[in-house]
């Protein structure tokens, strides 16, 4: 979020107004890793390159790079291998405690998401694993893939995958907006998919704060603390953990815009036509809404964009006046960019 003060603008009675522009929602990339063949000397070394942000990774065990990798949904600027992993292998990332309470709740959500292809070994192929309690997971006795919430929304099963076959899968959890309750948890909807970034279902959920308190890390191939029955068989391509409840059009799979965030923007304080112009990445044929707020609480549609052909950004006005008067005496507006709510 950048807070930007303005000098006072003729038109305004005030002594200042201030501008916040606010990227909601919330968008960080926790983890992702995204290999290829110029990897290798790294891979070997036992560090994974972390992209978009992510930390890099590191190995137990020893993995290799695969040309297998998948075609379904894969667009430009992935990688050109797959990860491989035999049922002994383990990457972490430094830090711990990436999707607790507070970060999920500042940034409205998180997202988890890979490719995978899985041969039928081992026994719970955890792929992605925070703390050892929230986890994509295949167990072998069922043969069936499931998002597990240590809370009583988990597991919850989203497919049953064909081994040695590849697939992708992506699980989004938004936040109702609510503080931790009495018992120390949070509450949302959790929406998963599998081979598409059409949503294959949803539902309540609920996480609690068990994950928070063991103050682990996130495990990519097994547990994070490496406990044997955990660790997955198979191959990896572009795991990815992101806080921040992403959109479809976010997603990996069938390929995602530029990162969605306001670039710039700029304010005319004269009085006859007071208002603020923004620039936000886009990607064309999206229908974005930008909203405003004056207390990160309560926030109001300024108006509707759809993302202009062949541009990377797209750039809007928000006219006060006439249909916004009360804005021109305010003290402090913020700002976000998202992509429209589906009107059916």
């Amino acid at each position: 979020m950048k807070k930007l003060s303005l000098p006072r603008p003729l038109a305004f009675s005030l002594a200042a107004f201030s501008l916040v522009i606010s990227d909601l929602p919330g968008q960080t990339t926790v983890l992702h890793f995204s290999t290829s063949d110029s990897d290798e000397a790294a891979v070997s070394s036992g560090l994974i390159p972390g992209v978009d942000g992510s930390p890099d990774g590191t190995v137990s065990g020893s993995i290799t790079l695969s040309e297998d990798i998948p075609t379904d949904g894969v667009t430009t600027g992935t990688g050109n291998r797959s990860m491989s992993f035999t049922g002994t292998q383990l990457i972490t990332i430094p830090g711990t405690r990436q999707l607790s309470h507070a970060a999920i709740i500042a940034e409205g959500g998180f997202t988890c998401e890979t490719w995978f292809k899985w041969n039928g070994g081992s026994v719970l192929n955890a792929m992605i694993d925070y703390a050892g309690t929230e986890k994509f997971r295949i167990q072998t006795s069922t043969g069936i893939l499931d998002f597990n919430f240590d809370a009583g929304s988990g597991p919850q099963e989203i497919a049953t995958p064909v081994i040695n076959q590849w697939h992708y899968v992506a699980l989004v959890f938004e936040h109702d907006g609510q503080p931790v309750d009495a018992d120390f948890k949070i509450y949302g909807t959790m929406t998963w998919y599998f081979d598409s970034n059409e949503p294959a279902g949803s539902a309540p959920a609920t996480k609690d704060d068990f994950g928070d308190s063991l103050n682990r890390t996130i495990g990519v191939g097994g547990h994070p603390l490496g406990f044997g029955a955990d660790f997955f068989t198979g191959l990896l391509f572009e795991p990815r953990v992101t806080l921040g409840a992403l959109a479809p059009t976010e997603l990996l799979y069938g390929g995602a815009p530029t990162e969605l965030k306001i670039t710039n923007f700029s304010y005319n304080p004269t009085p006859e036509a007071p208002g603020i112009s923004l620039t936000w990445t886009s990607a064309p044929g999206i229908n974005y809404q930008i909203e405003y707020s004056a207390d990160l609480q309560s926030w109001s549609k300024a108006l509707d964009a759809v993302g202009a052909d062949g541009q990377e950004t797209t750039t809007g006005t928000h006219e006060f006046l006439p249909d916004f008067a009360e804005l021109v005496d305010g003290t402090k507006l913020f700002y976000r960019v998202i992509i429209a709510p589906d009107p059916g």
